[in-house]
């Protein structure tokens, strides 16, 4: 999705999935996206198990307000403890070590009306990039006793968690889950309806190019420059969420020449530096992205669009 549309036609894939629910529907509800599975998953997270995770978590606007990437020290907590807001407690069930997903969280399950200091406004919605590196299997006793408790706070949250829990004991993938609760397909007037509602009046969009390293191999050499050709994995979303385009979706990385004006001008500043390894995120704005004409009924006008790439080569 990051190459340059030519003429009046192109070719798009587009997911029509919806990722998030908070600005897209009327019922706002945490979502999940598997971004990376692992090969082999002998245990997945339950209630009361310790888990040690590496996350970077932002607004939908693209800006990150926390990551334990830079701190170089993983998180640990125990599910299901209360010890995270709620959107972790129930979107990280079911986990393997190894796996990556996004959580969008909807404000009731962060920090709601209230914020958080000067670093959360009021009524965020929030995405997480979570990593899981470790788990720490509780004894049975304790994950009764925390499912009870959660199941006492809120019977709507002991319906999800039950669901959840199900789900583990399948090793079902949870976006399928879902998936189902979704419109299987949306027709082009009402996806290009989506994506044209108005980000929070909170997410203040940037005019300029905004990178940010989400994780940066300690030997970085060589770098991508101009005239290299990369293959890179990305994911692309609006600043509703809402995922337009992925490489990863389709199992195929997607290979171009820096500098040759074969993606967007946003990606051939933001990628130069890049490292084998590297993982960056691009908040484009519309001047270095589509500008007003948008692309193909898929990209809206005027959009600033959010980019996840991962460079795997450099040749």
């Amino acid at each position: 999705m990051a190459k340059k549309f030519s003429g009046s036609y192109c070719l798009v894939r587009v997911k029509t999935v919806v990722l998030t629910a908070v600005t897209i529907s009327c019922t706002a509800a945490l979502t999940v996206d598997v971004l990376q599975r692992t090969t082999h998953c002998n245990k997945s997270s339950s209630t009361g198990d310790r888990l040690s995770v590496h996350y970077t978590g932002s607004l939908t606007n693209g800006t990150v307000f926390d990551s334990s990437l830079p701190r170089g020290e993983p998180f640990e907590f125990r599910l299901g403890a209360s010890e995270v807001i709620p959107g972790w407690d129930q979107g990280l069930l079911g986990m393997c070590a190894g796996e990556r997903r996004r959580l969008v969280i909807p404000p009731q399950l962060a920090y709601g009306d209230q914020g958080a200091g000067d670093v959360i406004p009021p009524g965020a919605t929030l995405v997480f990039d979570i990593e899981l590196m470790d788990i720490q299997d509780s004894s049975q006793h304790l994950r009764q006793q925390l499912f009870q408790q959660q199941n006492l706070k809120d019977p709507q949250q002991k319906f999800q968690t039950q669901q959840l829990l199900q789900q583990e004991h399948t090793q079902r993938p949870i976006e399928l889950q879902l998936q189902q609760q979704q419109p299987a397909q949306q027709q082009p007037a009402q996806l290009q309806q989506l994506q044209q509602q108005p980000a929070p009046s909170h997410a203040a969009l940037p005019q300029t190019l905004q990178t940010q390293a989400l994780v940066r191999p300690a030997v970085c050499a060589p770098t991508a420059a101009v005239g290299d050709t990369l293959t890179v994995h990305y994911a692309g979303y609006f600043t509703s969420t809402l995922k337009f385009d992925s490489s990863l979706d389709r199992n195929e990385p997607f290979t171009f020449r820096l500098g040759s004006g074969e993606v967007i001008p946003g990606w051939e500043e933001g990628v130069l530096g890049m490292c084998v390894g590297e993982r960056r995120r691009m908040v484009v704005p519309p001047h270095l992205a589509y500008g007003e004409r948008g692309a193909g009924g898929v990209i809206p006008p005027n959009a600033t669009l959010i980019f996840d790439v991962q460079l795997l080569q450099i040749s």
